[in-house]
Protein backbone atom coordinates (compact mmCIF):
# COMPACT_ATOMS: atom_id res chain seq x y z
CA UNK A 1 0.00 0.00 0.00
CA UNK A 2 2.90 2.37 0.81
CA UNK A 3 4.09 1.58 -2.74
CA UNK A 4 1.07 2.60 -4.38
CA UNK A 5 0.67 6.37 -2.37
CA UNK A 6 3.49 7.10 -3.68
CA UNK A 7 2.01 7.64 -7.12
CA UNK A 8 -0.61 10.15 -5.85
CA UNK A 9 1.21 14.00 -6.33
CA UNK A 10 1.92 12.45 -10.44
CA UNK A 11 -1.65 12.14 -10.62
CA UNK A 12 -2.28 15.02 -8.45
CA UNK A 13 -0.54 16.88 -10.60
CA UNK A 14 -2.10 15.33 -14.23
CA UNK A 15 -5.65 16.37 -12.41
CA UNK A 16 -3.69 19.98 -11.71
CA UNK A 17 -2.95 20.20 -15.62
CA UNK A 18 -6.69 19.11 -16.26
CA UNK A 19 -8.39 21.41 -13.60
CA UNK A 20 -5.77 24.19 -15.50
CA UNK A 21 -7.45 23.42 -19.06
CA UNK A 22 -10.95 23.60 -17.74
CA UNK A 23 -9.95 26.83 -15.87
CA UNK A 24 -8.28 28.32 -18.90
CA UNK A 25 -10.31 27.06 -22.44
CA UNK A 26 -13.33 25.19 -20.83
CA UNK A 27 -14.70 24.54 -24.63
CA UNK A 28 -11.33 23.02 -25.43
CA UNK A 29 -10.92 21.02 -21.96
CA UNK A 30 -11.77 17.46 -22.50
CA UNK A 31 -9.78 17.17 -26.07
CA UNK A 32 -6.22 19.10 -24.78
CA UNK A 33 -7.17 16.78 -21.15
CA UNK A 34 -7.25 13.77 -23.91
CA UNK A 35 -4.16 14.63 -25.56
CA UNK A 36 -2.36 15.37 -22.31
CA UNK A 37 -3.42 12.37 -20.92
CA UNK A 38 -2.49 10.21 -23.93
CA UNK A 39 1.03 11.95 -24.65
CA UNK A 40 2.29 11.35 -21.42
CA UNK A 41 0.96 7.37 -21.57
CA UNK A 42 2.72 7.40 -24.58
CA UNK A 43 6.04 8.66 -23.49
CA UNK A 44 6.13 6.61 -19.92
CA UNK A 45 5.24 3.54 -21.53
CA UNK A 46 6.42 3.59 -25.03
CA UNK A 47 9.27 6.21 -24.85
CA UNK A 48 11.89 3.88 -25.22
CA UNK A 49 10.92 1.86 -27.73
CA UNK A 50 10.58 4.75 -30.05
CA UNK A 51 13.95 5.39 -28.48
CA UNK A 52 12.89 9.09 -26.43
CA UNK A 53 15.38 10.45 -24.60
CA UNK A 54 15.61 9.52 -21.20
CA UNK A 55 15.29 12.66 -19.76
CA UNK A 56 11.93 13.02 -21.04
CA UNK A 57 10.99 9.84 -20.55
CA UNK A 58 12.10 10.14 -16.22
CA UNK A 59 10.29 13.95 -16.53
CA UNK A 60 6.47 12.32 -17.40
CA UNK A 61 4.55 12.41 -13.70
CA UNK A 62 4.30 8.56 -13.50
CA UNK A 63 7.82 7.88 -14.23
CA UNK A 64 9.12 10.47 -11.92
CA UNK A 65 7.95 8.97 -9.40
CA UNK A 66 10.34 6.35 -7.22
CA UNK A 67 9.68 2.99 -7.78
CA UNK A 68 8.72 1.62 -4.53
CA UNK A 69 10.22 -1.29 -3.14
CA UNK A 70 13.08 -2.14 -6.46
CA UNK A 71 14.12 1.10 -5.43
CA UNK A 72 15.76 3.30 -2.46
CA UNK A 73 12.26 5.50 -1.33
CA UNK A 74 13.54 9.73 -2.09
CA UNK A 75 11.06 12.05 -0.97
CA UNK A 76 12.31 14.95 -3.48
CA UNK A 77 10.96 14.13 -6.59
CA UNK A 78 7.43 13.47 -4.46
CA UNK A 79 7.74 17.08 -3.07
CA UNK A 80 8.34 18.61 -6.36
CA UNK A 81 5.21 16.99 -7.81
CA UNK A 82 3.08 17.33 -5.13
CA UNK A 83 4.54 21.00 -5.02
CA UNK A 84 3.56 21.67 -9.13
CA UNK A 85 0.68 19.91 -8.54
CA UNK A 86 -0.78 22.49 -5.50
CA UNK A 87 0.89 25.20 -7.91
CA UNK A 88 -1.36 23.86 -10.70
CA UNK A 89 -4.67 23.31 -9.12
CA UNK A 90 -4.17 26.75 -7.56
CA UNK A 91 -4.09 28.50 -10.55
CA UNK A 92 -6.49 26.39 -11.85
CA UNK A 93 -8.99 27.23 -8.98
CA UNK A 94 -8.32 30.94 -9.12
CA UNK A 95 -8.73 31.57 -13.07
CA UNK A 96 -11.96 29.16 -12.40
CA UNK A 97 -13.55 31.52 -9.98
CA UNK A 98 -12.73 34.99 -11.88
CA UNK A 99 -14.34 33.21 -14.88
CA UNK A 100 -17.46 35.74 -16.36
CA UNK A 101 -20.31 32.44 -16.41
CA UNK A 102 -23.45 33.21 -17.48
CA UNK A 103 -26.75 31.11 -17.64
CA UNK A 104 -27.24 29.59 -20.68
CA UNK A 105 -24.34 30.09 -22.42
Amino acid sequence: MGASITYWPGVLLTAGVIVLFIAITPRHATARSWAYFSVMTVISVFGGLFSLPTRLINNTPLTATPRMPAVPFTFLPLMILAGIALALWAIGLLRFTRRDLTQGA
